[in-house]
């Protein structure tokens, strides 16, 4: 009797891990179904990026395999090489203007091979020379910003001195200031100039306009504008914004 209960309890002892191997080798077969499954998608990801030459978007599904030790995926390498290829043949292209490009193809370079430490030794030896690029740019404009202001501040003691001479100051005109930067100057009217007729008016402003024109900018005329103002400097006249010439005063 007791022995026909060992032999029942040992067969179904036998039969429990029978299942579970069973249901173990089950698991194991579908957790390598999904990891193909998963290798497969990214592999179209990145063939399609590839034929798209999209080449950020190739970078960011290239990670996957790099991060999983699976370049040997069918032809990934290949393709690595091929796009890495194209990059350093784009480089090559590009002039000395170029360098915010370089940057970005070396960092792209370097993304796609981090073992190649030249690839981001040369992207720093870029952003370095894009700084000085930079500042040298910003020397350039500031010299020119400093350059303009001692032309205005010249041209604007001619401006007055000729007023003067012609007897507009102070008769009509009571002060004059330029801009730092560009051609326009603001001259402020004294109240006698409201009692004129809107002609005379008119005229005496296209002739103000023609007189700072011709000593700030006689080769482009237009580049030179006036603003006319009152005492309290509410706008009464100037130049229109499509160019200095086009003349308007209040009616």
């Amino acid at each position: 009797m007791g022995r026909g209960i060992l032999k029942y309890f040992g067969l179904a002892v036998s039969i429990i891990i029978a299942t579970i191997a069973i249901i173990a080798i089950g698991g194991s077969v579908h957790v390598h179904y999904q990891k193909s499954m998963i290798l497969r998608q990214n592999y179209a990801e990145l063939k399609r990026h590839y034929a798209d030459n999209n080449t950020q978007e190739f970078i960011k599904a290239l990670t996957f395999f790099q991060s999983r030790n699976k370049l040997d995926y069918k032809d990934v390498i290949q393709l690595k090489q091929n796009v890495e290829s194209n990059l350093n043949q784009k480089i090559s292209t590009l002039t000395e203007k170029d360098t915010r490009k370089k940057i970005n193809i070396y960092i792209q370079l370097s993304q796609l091979d981090p073992s190649n430490k030249a690839y981001s030794s040369m992207e720093r030896y870029f952003q370095a020379e894009l700084a000085r690029q930079n500042a040298e740019k910003a020397r350039m404009l500031q010299r020119k910003e400093e350059i303009e202001r001692s032309k205005i501040t010249n041209d604007l003691k001619r401006y007055w001195d000729l007023l003067e001479q012609l007897k507009v100051i102070p008769t009509l005109v009571r002060k004059i200031e330029g801009e730092s930067v560009g051609g326009q100057v603001i001259i402020t009217v004294t109240n006698p100039w409201h009692y004129k007729p809107y002609q005379v008016r008119l005229q005496m402003a296209q002739g103000l306009w023609e007189k700072w024109a011709g000593i700030h900018s006689p080769s482009n005329r237009d580049r030179s504008r006036i603003k006319i103002v009152d005492l309290r400097g509410n706008d009464v006249g100037g130049s229109g914004w499509l160019g200095g010439s086009l003349i308007k005063v209040k009616e």
